[in-house]
């Protein structure tokens, strides 16, 4: 009875090694394409960081183009206001004083 208990104990010590065996090895397949796929995305994720930076640059670029277009316009128009509300200045002096 102790012989045929401790042949059982080994046969399947044996057949749980061999399954464990194959399961570490299957754990390593998917382990490597699993890094595969964090490589491929990390790739994508640098690929739109870049596409990101370019916008963001772009953007920037065209708030200065928009801000130094305005900034001009207004300088512009003020100096042609200027004088007119000059001119009614004057007028409304004149009047009051007359």
């Amino acid at each position: 009875m102790n012989f045929e208990f401790s042949v059982i104990l080994y046969t399947l010590t044996v057949v749980l090694l061999i399954v464990l065996i194959c399961l570490g090895i299957k754990l390593i397949q998917t382990l490597y394409k699993v890094d595969k796929a964090i490589d491929e995305v990390q790739d994508k994720v640098s690929k739109l960081n870049n596409l990101f930076e370019i916008i963001n640059t772009t953007s920037d670029t065209i708030a200065r183009v928009n801000e130094y277009i305005i900034s001009s316009v207004s300088h512009v128009l003020g100096k042609i206001i200027s004088p007119l509300k000059k001119r009614k200045k004057d007028e409304y002096e004149k009047n009051e004083k007359n």
